[in-house]
């Protein structure tokens, strides 16, 4: 894979693949042509995107020639295309239509060149979903990668990956659960006040699925990258290197924490609020949706800086929260017992984030809904029908 965001690589960069001589391997492949024009070279493509997804995701090169005995690029000759967008368009069809399950969104690029030829960049990420098989035409086959390149699974290679997939699944639920019960139980990094707590994580699934290990110290380094290490909904007052990574916190009275902010060597982000679900039992659920928007807005900046890979589960838990309620105003303390939450701990709807959005508010809309719902609504009221969050008064 090359070491750039698919948007910054420039031709200059893969005239470097040249002159490094940098081989094809199991998350680079080279191909001189688009082989799309007849139903066998649809499959040989599909089986090649679906054995990087299929095993550690990977760049496929369109418009670059090899030697096939060194599998080592020897020309950046490019493709010619009328329409890059109608390509783009093409290649994502055939990619939905001909691999099952279905794959998160390829990122695809066409890269302008000098001579007014293109090459096709396809980043393939690691599927949570896998194994994936190409079914176009009743092909019906799985592959994977390995550094000679695409192969196909035996059955053992097939029954390991259902089981792999399965437990990266169980890894993810566990974690969460096993962190619920924890910052319930008040075992947080810092001392927090000892209220009901909004509880944000985002877990991307590289994290559980193999080996990955943030060098903090260089992290934080970067202005950029510490300024949206921001504990949800405050501004961070404290900032600290601890046993799991980078802790960020906000100090209120008794100098306790009324949020915080923790960063985690493998790359998952917990974040921590104790002022929303005050003592009172309503929730400022206008001040929540605005912290959680917010929130997720730059932990994704931050994700997408450090180049983690998607796809990113992300779940969002109350706790404490039985009996409490969610006033249709901030004025509104006496509601109905049919407005009350009815359980301590609510575990809201997962959100999978397949791809790095530009807006969050919109991906937000159903978990914020689900709370509503506990709360004896229908939906919540702050979105417009554009799928846009304008907040109380809109």
């Amino acid at each position: 894979m090359i070491n750039k965001t698919l948007d910054d690589i420039t031709e200059e960069d893969l005239q470097r693949l040249i002159q490094n001589a940098i081989p094809e391997k199991k998350n680079l492949e080279y191909k001189a042509e688009i082989p799309l024009n007849s139903d066998r070279e649809k499959i040989r493509f599909l089986a090649d995107v679906s054995s990087f997804a299929n095993a550690n995701g990977g760049d496929l090169c369109i418009g670059i020639v090899e030697d096939r005995e060194k599998g080592i690029p020897q020309e950046i000759r490019g493709v010619k295309i009328e329409n890059p967008d109608k390509e783009i368009l093409r290649i994502e069809s055939l990619i939905r239509d001909g691999i099952t399950p279905r794959l998160s969104p390829v990122e695809i690029r066409c890269l302008k060149m000098l001579n007014e030829n293109f090459i096709i960049l396809l980043r393939i990420q690691p599927s949570w979903m896998s194994p994936h098989r190409v079914i176009l035409k009743g092909h019906d086959k799985f592959y994977s990668r390995n550094s000679a390149g695409k192969y196909q699974m035996d059955v053992d290679e097939l029954r390991n990956a259902f089981t792999l997939a399965d437990t990266v699944r169980k890894n993810i639920s566990n974690f969460r659960t096993d962190r619920i019960f924890k910052i319930e139980a008040n075992e947080t990094p810092v001392l927090c006040y000892e209220s009901a707590k909004t509880i944000f994580h985002l877990i991307p699934l590289v994290s559980l699925s193999r080996p990955i290990s943030f060098e903090i110290k260089s992290l934080v380094r970067s202005p950029d990258i510490l300024n949206k290490m921001q504990p949800m909904g405050h501004t961070a007052h404290e900032r600290r290197y601890n046993f799991d990574g980078y802790l960020t916190y906000s100090i209120g009275q008794e100098n306790k924490a009324s949020s915080y902010f923790q960063f985690y060597r493998n790359g998952i982000i917990e974040s921590v609020e104790a002022y929303w679900l005050s003592r009172d039992k309503y929730i400022q659920i206008a001040s929540l949706e605005r912290g959680i928007i917010e929130s997720l807005s730059d932990y994704l900046i931050l994700m997408r800086g450090l180049r983690i890979p998607v796809p990113i589960f992300m779940f969002l838990t109350l706790v404490g929260v039985k009996d409490h309620r969610i006033p249709p105003s901030r004025d509104t303390y006496l509601l109905s017992a049919e407005h009350m939450i009815g359980r301590d701990i609510l575990q809201l709807r997962e959100l999978i984030i397949e791809d790095y959005p530009t807006k969050v508010d919109a991906i937000l809309k159903p978990i914020f809904d689900s709370l509503w719902n506990a709360g004896g609504y229908s939906e919540d009221p702050y979105y417009a029908e554009d799928g846009t969050w304008s907040g109380p008064g809109s």
